[in-house]
């Protein structure tokens, strides 16, 4: 776990520029997808605009990633997108909309993610709730 944190440090501290990085979220190999997204969300403000574009891409994939990196920024800014996100027709976005929305400490995110408790899938359900709770606790 230390060791893959300290590749991301190095790979943010490399200046990376932020279009590279939004190509490496098609990349094939997932563990680059991962990084350039922790990369993102690490750079904060400045990558929110180039991610929620990410939003509309086919690839549910990219989508997925693009939700990660707005929550790990815990920026309130990302807060637009990642609210849209929970409407996604892919539940593993649905699920990382869920997630980024309970980083953001905004209270009222937690009314955007109370139909998510209906949600066909188990997992998003479950994001829902602790991220809820998360929310309002």
């Amino acid at each position: 776990m230390m060791k893959e944190k300290n590749n991301t440090e190095t790979l943010l501290n490399s200046g990376t520029p932020i279009p590279e990085l939004i190509k490496a979220l098609r990349n094939e190999d997932k563990n680059i997808r991962k990084d350039a997204a922790e990369i993102l969300g690490a750079i904060g403000e400045e990558a929110i605009a180039p991610l929620a574009a990410l939003l509309g891409d086919e690839w549910w994939v990219v989508r997925y990633r693009a939700c990660e990196a707005l929550g790990l920024m815990k920026e309130t800014d990302a807060y637009p997108h990642l609210r849209a996100a929970v409407s996604d027709e892919r539940d593993h976005v649905r699920y990382m909309a869920a997630k980024g929305l309970g980083r953001l400490a905004i209270p009222k995110a937690a009314e955007d993610l109370e139909p998510l408790l209906e949600d066909e899938n188990p997992y998003v359900r479950k994001m829902a709730a602790e991220s809820i709770t998360r929310l309002r606790g």
